[in-house]
């Protein structure tokens, strides 16, 4: 079976290859035979699977993004769910492409998706990149668009969870335009110079023994991916000297390059920034997990959002940055106060840029009242909050009593829930989320 990433032609070379090695009689499946099984046979059988566990669920998250390929608009369906047997499961529901990405038509595919399911009564959040078409902006504002035409269609309220990784990269972009030097430029100028052309790569070398650096190879950096600043501009640092060296000796270097390489504290300012981008990165991957909850990702905001505002206060900088500092100061090149003050400046524009796209959510404080269910060691579980939960979840489904039970039956199996994660060890408290309410729903099966 050829892979996912290739081309069904390629078992026509592929099945010829495979009778040569093993049996000459007994395997024939090149291009056409191939596809057969995998459109007819292998892909309704996955679909009715996810049709089938899909009906075991009473709640599930909708999850859309749009790409181009070529003049293709591919618009991707995925539904997220939690199965008490398996943990959190995302499965692919619908891949198109549609003739354009307005309101209306992800809209239309969304609800052509959710009816050809059964999930138009199960839906209680939709996520999607925070774009005007998705969400209408930051205020949520105006009635065009996916979200609150999603809502207009179900009859009740739904969660809007915009995407956290592109919040947290937003986040130093706007905060980085207020430093002295436009390092995402430069960064961008300086790799731009010597793509693909060698003969400039071979002259930079030469430089690296002048300049007493090991030259390594400079890293791209593109707006719309997350993680590729802080490696590029780490790589710029490693080679800095040399770099430096080549520029002001070229008598065709470009304006900007020269004017940054013969700025001295230019490296002071790549080395902040490539600071700040340790920190961020790292959230960044925190909320790119496929099984991280609503409730895990306001916890990461606001742990995140913290960090910086503590950094602010403490007007945190890194040794080294400190005596580059003191260095520039005491040669005339920089004032100290100013610095701060760009630092100051760098650190509120993140933080409240943070702070309003996370705000922008209308249900991020009811989010933080189930904190409960991250169960780690000083999480509060108490029946009060419990009840706060499935009250919070009967409003989102906006119809009373859609979350029914039987309050006494319902006590006493949290009193037994209670029990259970009160007596778990230290080890059990610092897993995933997942793993310990997998271990929960089967101690209770496990005991009828």
């Amino acid at each position: 079976m050829a892979s996912f990433s290739s081309s069904f032609n390629s078992m026509t070379c592929t099945s010829t290859l495979i009778r040569k090695l093993f049996d000459e009689k007994k395997f024939t499946a090149a291009r056409t035979k191939t596809r057969e099984v995998a459109v007819n046979v292998i892909a309704p059988f996955a679909v009715q699977l996810t049709i089938d566990d899909l009906k075991t669920v009473d709640f599930v998250s909708i999850l859309v993004d749009a790409s181009n390929h070529k003049a293709i608009k591919l618009v991707p369906v995925i539904v997220r769910y939690f199965s008490p047997t398996t943990g959190v499961r995302n499965k692919i529901l619908e891949f198109s492409n549609l003739p354009g990405e307005t309101a209306d038509l992800i809209h239309n595919q969304i609800i052509k998706v959710l009816n050809n399911f059964n999930l138009t009564e199960k839906i209680i959040s939709y996520s999607a990149d925070n774009t005007n078409t998705n969400f209408g902006g930051l205020q949520r504002k105006g009635k065009n668009n996916v979200f609150i035409k999603l809502k207009e269609t179900l009859n009740r309220e739904i969660l809007g969870m915009g995407c956290y990784a592109h919040i947290i990269h937003n986040s130093i972009q706007c905060a980085s335009d207020c430093l002295s030097i436009d390092i995402e430029s430069i960064v961008c100028k300086i790799f731009g110079f010597f793509h693909i052309y060698t003969v400039r790569v071979e002259n930079l070398k030469e430089f690296r023994n002048f300049a007493d650096v090991q030259y390594k190879d400079l890293l791209s950096h593109s707006k719309t991916r997350w993680l590729s600043l802080f490696p590029a501009i780490e790589r710029i640092i490693s080679i800095y000297n040399g770099l430096k060296s080549y520029f002001l000796s070229q008598n065709t270097c470009p304006n900007a390059l020269k004017i940054f390489f013969e700025n001295k504290s230019s490296l002071l300012w790549l080395k902040f920034l490539s600071s700040q981008l340790k920190t961020i990165n790292s959230y960044i991957k925190k909320v790119e997990s496929q099984k991280l909850s609503a409730i895990e990702l306001t916890i990461i905001m606001e742990d995140l959002m913290q960090k910086i505002e503590n950094k602010r206060q403490e007007k945190f900088l890194t040794t080294e940055i400190e005596n580059l500092v003191t260095k520039f100061e005491d040669e005339g090149l920089i004032n100290r106060k100013n610095f701060e003050n760009k630092c100051d400046e760098f650190y509120a524009l993140c933080y409240n840029y943070l702070k309003n796209w996370n705000n922008s959510n209308q249900h991020v404080n009811q989010l933080k009242s189930m904190l409960w269910i991250t169960l780690t060691p000083k999480t509060i579980v108490t029946w009060e909050n419990v009840k706060k939960s499935v009250q919070f979840i009967n409003n989102i489904m906006s119809k009373p009593n859609s979350v029914t039970f039987d309050e006494e039956t319902f006590f006493e199996q949290f009193k037994t829930f209670e029990k259970i994660f009160h007596q778990q060890n230290d080890e059990w408290h610092h897993q995933d989320i997942e793993d310990k309410w997998l271990f929960i729903f089967k101690t209770f099966a496990n005991n009828n």
